[in-house]
């Protein structure tokens, strides 16, 4: 956080100004930055705030287990999903479920840049040129993994599904 060299010359004038009498509790409340504004689905994105914040803020992530239960969850409910998205599709006689649930599997890369971009410029101190150039150049590329590693993941299952569905079909 950059206070600039007026406000820290304030800081030092209420703290000096103040002696222990009433003034240094409004001195503290300026020394504390506000807090941040409240996530109004904290469910949904409270390991992606936890990830960014010890890869771009600097804290240290130590809930590890916890995050490996997340992305196993992440995976079986993509797998999951695709496989209900690729059965719909199947049963309105549309064969062309390749490429679908690829897609299907690899948008949830899609939330995770868009929470990005939520999380530059409502929770981060990050501005500037370098660090937008640095922050989602990096956000794209782990995206970018994220969406190909989901998107077979959803085709794989995709797959597996229409293969033993077809598989089990007898022909007369």
């Amino acid at each position: 956080m950059s206070w600039g060299c007026c406000g820290r010359f304030r800081f030092f004038a209420l703290l000096a100004d103040s002696c222990g009498k009433q003034k240094s509790q409004h001195a503290r409340s300026l020394i504390l930055p506000p807090p941040p504004p409240k996530n109004n689905n904290p469910k949904t994105t409270t390991e992606l705030h936890y990830v960014f914040a010890s890869v771009f803020g600097h804290k240290l992530y130590v809930v590890y287990p916890i995050l490996a239960i997340v992305f196993s969850l992440v995976v079986i409910v993509t797998a999951a999903v695709g496989i209900s998205l690729t059965y719909f599709q199947l049963a309105s006689e549309d064969h062309r479920w390749w490429w679908r649930s690829f897609l299907c599997g690899g948008s949830t890369a899609a939330y995770v840049f868009g929470y990005s971009v939520y999380y530059w410029f409502f929770r981060s101190d990050m501005r500037g040129l370098l660090q937008a150039t640095f922050y989602y150049g990096y956000c794209g590329i782990a995206c970018y993994g994220l969406g190909l590693m989901l998107g077979s993941v959803g085709f794989r299952a995709s797959n597996a599904f229409v293969r033993r569905i077809y598989h089990e079909v007898k022909l007369d």
